[in-house]
């Protein structure tokens, strides 16, 4: 009895501290947790319980109809926070993207990626690093040093990671859309300053200005190379795809044939990869209506036509040959390109486009990319490819100065030594 009565200040000082503690607890907590740096996972979950309900029901991405799920931190790291989110019902992705600057706000970050990972669930990463914010400067590859399973690097991704496009693994046409001074041109530069320096890999093809492909004509393959508009290069550019359709292709297959196997999926200076570039597609094949009427051709002699016919072959028998198609156009219109051609391609990367029905031709599957589309820096796009998910990158930058050098010193290189390298 005197024990007890001797606690009873002891338990009296204890029932007071706690009582004061609980009646400050806003004051002091989180004071506490800002303090203590290790402390920052707790104070993030913390806030994400709390708060994360009344933020999206204050922007309209609530449920009126059931509870709000909360949002579940899955990781806390000094280069983001990491979550994901059960969306409620008739909320969809597009909403939240909508939404996005109000939502990075959340956490305080600079920005916010949003990906769907399935109808009803998407994950969110609030970040402090900006790894979009401006373009890396390429600097390309010393040639016969690289080759194409290295790939090519086409910038970096939301991560910072490398974005880069193997052509035969797995195998895929490209398709490249772009609005003007979106970025296209220079992403171009780019990938054709590093296949420049593949000895497994030639590049050929159609160029109506004549600047992007100008720096191959003095390699082995430059009388592969159409360029402009004058109706003798039309006429060449009709015989390099009919080439390339009668002879290029249809030698592949019958190798293939001979060897017993349903596709090249290896390269090398003796049997290298055909790349084969259509740039300003459109153009060329309204350079080629125009012809045509002028000359008065019978349909089945016209220009546009047999070119069509050629690319339908290359885009359609291709790639088990070994023979690749990048497809530029400023935008992917349904009565240029049509729905077979378009599907033949399934790696794409677009830049800005002003029209919401062009995002959708390009990324049918992600109509959430059309509502930022218009908005895109010079430079930044979005690219899939396939077993890669769609994915917002910043192109690399080479300056055309730096490009035309580079191609014309590759090309100098592989008229003098492509023999002595082994790939």
């Amino acid at each position: 009895m005197v024990f007890q009565l001797q606690a009873l200040p002891w338990l009296a000082l204890g029932i007071g501290i706690a009582g004061l503690a609980a009646g400050t607890r806003r004051l002091w907590v989180t004071r506490w947790l800002s303090s203590t740096p290790f402390m920052r996972p707790l104070r993030v979950r913390r806030w994400a319980k709390h708060g994360w309900v009344s933020a999206v029901t204050s922007v309209g991405l609530g449920s009126l109809v059931k509870p709000t799920a909360p949002l579940r931190v899955t990781g806390v790291t000094d280069d983001g926070i990491y979550a994901l989110w059960t969306l409620p019902l008739g909320v969809t992705a597009t909403d939240v993207l909508r939404e996005g600057e109000s939502l990075a706000a959340f956490f305080d970050a600079p920005r916010l990626d949003i990906t769907p990972v399935r109808p009803t669930l998407i994950a969110l990463t609030w970040r402090w690093d900006e790894p979009l914010a401006a373009s890396r400067e390429l600097d390309p590859p010393t040639p016969g040093t690289v080759c194409l399973a290295d790939g090519l690097t086409i910038g970096r991704d939301e991560s910072g990671s490398d974005v880069v496009w193997s052509p035969l693994a797995p195998a895929s046409h490209a398709l490249l859309v772009g609005g003007t001074r979106s970025g296209k041109s220079i992403a171009l530069q780019v990938a054709l300053a590093q296949a420049a320096a593949m000895p497994d890999v030639v590049v050929v093809g159609i160029d109506p200005t004549g600047l992007l492909l100008a720096p191959f004509s003095n390699g082995p393959q430059g009388a592969r190379l159409a360029l402009g508009t004058a109706s003798n290069s039309l006429a060449d550019a009709l015989e390099l795809l009919r080439q390339l359709v009668d002879v290029d292709l249809a030698d592949r297959l019958e190798r293939l044939r001979e060897s017993r196997a349903d596709a090249i999926r290896e390269t090398s200076a003796a049997h290298p990869l055909v790349l084969v570039v259509l740039e300003e597609y459109p153009a060329f094949l309204a350079a080629c209506a125009a012809d045509d009427t002028g000359s008065g051709r019978k349909p089945q002699e016209r220009l546009r036509t047999r070119a069509e016919m050629y690319v339908q072959r290359l885009l359609a028998e291709g790639l088990k040959a070994g023979i690749v198609v990048i497809l530029a156009a400023q935008r992917a219109d349904a009565d240029v390109l049509g729905g077979y051609r378009r599907d033949q391609m399934s790696t794409r990367l677009a830049f800005r486009l002003e029209s919401a029905d062009g995002w959708r031709m390009v990324f049918p599957a992600s109509p959430e990319v059309a509502e930022v589309g218009a908005t895109l820096a010079p430079g930044e796009g979005y690219f899939a490819s396939p077993g890669r998910a769609i994915a917002r990158v910043r192109g690399d930058f080479i300056d055309y100065a730096a490009y035309r050098d580079h191609v014309e010193q590759a090309m100098a290189w592989r008229r003098d030594h492509l023999s002595e390298i082994p790939i």
